[in-house]
């Protein structure tokens, strides 16, 4: 995990606070991630809430545990997670922007006539 932040290009929550630009795509019921680094991208699963969000508030907090959780947590479980991740260090943050294309258009641009 330590490998993906730092491709993503997080920091450490005591350092400023990292703006990584638009970075982010969603479109059709998906999210892709481009590690700007490694000039990769990564497929993320998220809710559809999540992605609606989007459409209105095109930036986001990019948030990395740098140890494993259980993707089955509940969210009591998920929230002493990033706690304790915080606490000791094995946290990395950053501002990404997203770009949402809907149809032909993208969240907050006109179409082009």
């Amino acid at each position: 995990m330590r490998a993906l932040a730092f491709a993503a290009g997080l920091r450490t929550p005591d350092r400023p606070l990292a703006d990584l630009g638009t970075c982010l795509t969603a479109w059709e019921g998906a999210v892709r991630l481009r590690l700007v680094r490694i000039n990769k991208w990564l497929s993320l699963p998220t809710h559809e809430c999540w992605r609606r969000l989007l459409l209105t508030r095109l930036e986001a907090a990019l948030v990395i545990g740098l140890v494993p959780l259980d993707v089955q947590a509940a969210a009591e479980e998920a929230d002493r997670y990033l706690d304790r991740c915080l606490h000791h260090g094995d946290l990395m943050v950053g501002r990404v922007h997203a770009e949402c294309v809907v149809g032909e258009t993208v969240a907050g641009q006109e179409l082009a006539k």
